[in-house]
């Protein structure tokens, strides 16, 4: 429905998890409702090395113009990439723990409005998606949201969250009757 309101976007997905019958599907389907297979466009992987393949990921994410959550579970690791990297990533939130995970992410960055793009329902899902595909000013306020939030979002705050881990840590041995060791320097 979105690539039919709004022609000039083109979904990418993953392909390199993708079996070429489901991407063949996909373009199907695509056909079947009116929108050109070529809109649609499966990613494979760059480079066998892990951090060359994470820096043109992010690469990628930085010319995205909005990131869509799936409904099902979120994708935390991309997720996360796209909001440092200040993409919009607009999330269905469920009632499950994956199916929240954006959320969290963007309460993180945005406060508790989400920068208004967390939903729970497909109608605003679509919607919001729309909305920010067809107001560019909207998205590039977005955009400079995010990458000024980063800096101090507690998604982000890795020093933060160690200590938090460690405290937890901390607090089953305690309950287990353990006495910690020495930190080692």
């Amino acid at each position: 429905s979105v690539l039919r309101q709004v022609p000039s976007t083109v979904l990418w997905l993953r392909g390199w998890d993708t079996p070429p019958a489901a991407q063949a599907t996909f373009r199907l389907h695509a056909t079947l409702v009116g929108v050109d297979a070529r809109r649609i466009r499966f990613l494979g992987v760059g480079s066998a090395d892990p951090l060359d393949e994470k820096r043109a990921s992010l690469h990628r994410m930085a010319r995205v113009s909005v990131y869509l959550d799936t409904a099902v579970g979120g994708d935390f690791e991309t997720v996360a990439d796209a909001l440092w990297m200040g993409t919009p990533v607009v999330t269905l939130a469920g009632h499950t723990v994956a199916s929240r995970v954006s959320l969290a992410a963007l309460d993180s960055m945005c406060g508790p409005d989400a920068c208004r793009l967390a939903t729970t329902n497909l109608v605003d899902y679509e919607r919001r998606i729309v909305n920010l595909l067809e107001s560019e000013e909207r998205r590039l306020g977005l955009v400079d949201r995010l990458l000024s939030a980063r800096q101090h979002a507690t998604v982000f705050d890795l020093r933060a969250w160690t200590a938090a881990f460690e405290h937890g840590l901390r607090a089953v041995s305690a309950s287990a009757g353990m006495q910690p060791r020495e930190e080692q320097a």
